[in-house]
């Protein structure tokens, strides 16, 4: 745990929202979403809200999604202009204290995944003010060989997103406060810069070792990598002031890095991953 200085104004009312909204954004991806829905709702820990944002779906999602029986349960089914549009979704109509980004396909990592995360905020969290939670992760590959993905160290934030998306709680009170949303310009790294947006207003941070979530390797980011290791750059240079040197020395490292791992994935994770539980 860490703590920083920030005022907040305060727009949350936690008597009358549940503890978590989960937003899960989908399109045309039915089978994965049967796969995040039976995560969703067999965790132990009930406090909270699913949140799906359906981009206009052509297969089984929408009959699905009328379909389900739920409790703190909505969504929205109609266009939208990408997957940060669609966060962006989910955030307006989030009406929880933490919100958390579950993406179609995603699963939290254990039945007491959520359990977990309010056991140690309610330990040490709430008293200390606490605004941002994250922990570690798994990664499948396509042959189903997992791997364990432990968090970076939070000073890493300036090398880039020092955890998966997934396995970060933002509080919203501070998202509502400041008016933070996902920047559509950055169309393959608008997670980096909206997590670095929120960190400039959080008061402290929990880091919990634990895998929260679950995910298969080779996801938007990774397919673009290019694109997100540049795009990186612009917003490493937004939020931390580099010199031109420092930003180019980072970039050639995250340049080779993904380059390698995108070419080599196999190999990249037999030595990113050896020795992790």
């Amino acid at each position: 745990m860490s703590t920083k200085d920030s005022a907040i104004t305060s727009q949350h009312n936690p008597e009358n929202s549940p503890f978590f909204s989960i937003v899960t954004i989908t399109f045309n991806n039915y089978d994965e979403l049967l796969r995040t829905y039976e995560s969703v709702k067999t965790q132990s820990y009930g406090d909270f809200e699913w949140i799906v944002v359906n981009g206009g779906s052509k297969d089984n999602t929408q009959d699905f999604l009328a379909a389900v029986k739920m409790e703190n349960f909505c969504y929205v089914s109609e266009k939208d202009k990408g997957i940060f549009d669609a966060m962006n979704k989910g955030i307006d109509r989030a009406k929880g204290e933490f919100i958390t980004f579950l993406n179609s396909g995603d699963v939290f990592s254990e039945p007491g995944t959520l359990e977990t995360i309010k056991n140690k905020f309610d330990e040490v969290g709430r008293e200390n003010g606490i605004d941002f939670i994250f922990g570690d992760s798994n990664e499948k590959d396509e042959a189903g060989s997992l791997f364990y993905r432990p968090s970076r160290k939070y000073w890493r934030r300036k090398m880039g997103m020092f955890t998966h998306h997934q396995a970060m709680f933002y509080k919203m009170e501070v998202i509502n406060a400041h008016k933070i949303t996902y920047d559509l310009k950055f169309e393959f790294a608008a997670d980096y810069d909206f997590t670095l947006h929120f960190l400039k207003f959080s008061r402290a941070y929990l880091y919990i070792p634990v895998s929260i979530c679950t995910f298969m390797q080779g996801g938007f980011s990774h397919l673009h990598w290019r694109r997100a290791v540049k795009q990186d750059s612009e917003i490493r240079d937004k939020y931390f002031k580099m010199s031109k040197i420092v930003l180019a020395g980072i970039y050639s490292y995250q340049y080779l890095l993904h380059s390698f791992r995108y070419k080599f994935t196999p190999v990249y994770n037999f030595l990113r991953f050896r020795g992790n539980k």
